[in-house]
């Protein structure tokens, strides 16, 4: 599998203090190099194309996964009070 940033990830992680940005770099690689990576995920509804998300402390990344392409999709990161609205 691999990662794939949107434009709207790449902004968010660009907005954010460096270190906390290296700090959630660092955990979705994580995540990425275990066997099953989904299963740290948690399925979201009615958040389409968003089909997960990933707990990094207080942040969330929303991912879209695309399982038969081997890819993670990360659509967007940003803090849990402002992630779902």
């Amino acid at each position: 599998m691999r990662l794939v940033y949107s434009k709207t990830a790449s902004k968010d992680l660009n907005n954010l203090n460096p270190r906390l940005a290296l700090r959630i770099l660092n955990k979705l690689e994580w995540f990425l190099n275990t066997t099953h990576p989904l299963s740290f995920a948690k399925p979201l509804a009615n958040m389409s194309p968003a089909t997960h998300r990933f707990r990094i402390g207080d942040y969330r990344a929303i991912i879209e996964a695309k399982t038969e392409k081997g890819e993670i999709w990360i659509l967007s990161i940003k803090h849990r009070k402002e992630i779902y609205n």
